[in-house]
């Protein structure tokens, strides 16, 4: 069941392993800044699944986000289609989301909803901890 985003869902979400180490720097301030009106929680039995949404940019530009749990596998094809069907309905231009360059799951997932990778080489010393991250973008 997807219900909206609350700051509470990403923090009860048991980050996937690549995802954790960004959960480290998800404080209760950050996920409430993720909540708005294109953000999203899939939920089963109570508990969030997915977290995903968009924070607005600029005019007609957007970054995607998304905190998945290690319980989210087998639901994966039926979050896959429930977002791939929402992208059209989607007031937005311009979609980017970045991954890490080594994180296969996370680039593929990417490409099934319809992004692009801009940055094959990927861009270095992109976060605090200095890894290496693919810029994918999605134009609706």
């Amino acid at each position: 069941m997807l219900v909206p985003f609350v700051a509470d869902h990403a923090l009860a979400i048991f980050p996937v392993a690549e995802q954790g180490r960004c959960a480290a720097y998800l404080t209760p301030d950050a996920a409430k800044a993720y909540e708005g009106p294109f953000s999203r929680t899939a939920m089963l039995d109570g508990k969030p699944l997915v977290c995903a949404g968009l924070i607005n940019k600029w005019v007609d530009s957007w970054s995607a986000w998304a905190y998945i749990d290690v319980a989210a596998g087998s639901h994966m094809l039926t979050v896959t289609r429930a977002v791939r069907r929402a992208f059209p309905d989607l007031p937005c231009g311009r979609i980017e989301a970045t991954t890490p360059i080594d994180y296969d799951a996370g680039r593929r997932w990417l490409e099934l909803l319809g992004f692009k990778n801009e940055t094959p080489d990927g861009m270095a010393c992109f976060t605090p901890d200095r890894r290496t991250y693919c810029l994918y973008s999605r134009v609706n």
